[in-house]
């Protein structure tokens, strides 16, 4: 995936998960966003042919800016085979997204997570529920 399609789907999975995230939370999101990257989220010890991995990255890479991730995440026209995406808090000037990335990279489409959406690799996660939270007691602070 070159990068110019990864910036794109990135930039509209961004869009979408906040609009989201507003129906559940009571915290103001800016529209300035801020990313917190999770590398190798997954076990990759069955590789098949046409997927690489990099074991030596597992500490998060964070705040990142959206050209940032891009240059992180894709290698060699190489991506994430899933990246889940979801806010994990804001402040007054960025809202807050953790991309938690498979450790499989690949340039063929065919192995991307959520093709059906149109976004793959990105899958759209909801904010983190507090426990026992139901809808009817309303939005909740992401704090």
């Amino acid at each position: 995936m070159d990068k110019l399609t990864f910036a794109a789907r990135l930039h509209q999975v961004t869009h979408a998960n906040r609009q989201f995230a507003a129906r559940f939370v009571s915290n103001i999101l800016p529209e300035s966003s801020r990313y917190i990257v999770r590398l190798n989220q997954s076990y990759d010890g069955n590789l098949t042919p046409g997927e690489r991995v990099f074991p030596g990255e597992t500490d998060p890479v964070a705040p990142l800016a959206a050209a940032d991730v891009v240059e992180l995440l894709c290698r060699d026209n190489c991506v994430p085979e899933w990246i889940d995406i979801s806010v994990e808090r804001a402040d007054l000037d960025h809202t807050y997204f953790e991309l938690l990335c498979c450790g499989r990279f690949t340039d063929n489409e065919s192995f991307l997570y959520y093709n059906e959406t149109g976004n793959a690799p990105f899958g759209s996660k909801g904010p983190c529920l507090p426990p026992f939270w139901s809808e009817e007691q309303g939005k909740f602070d992401l704090q």
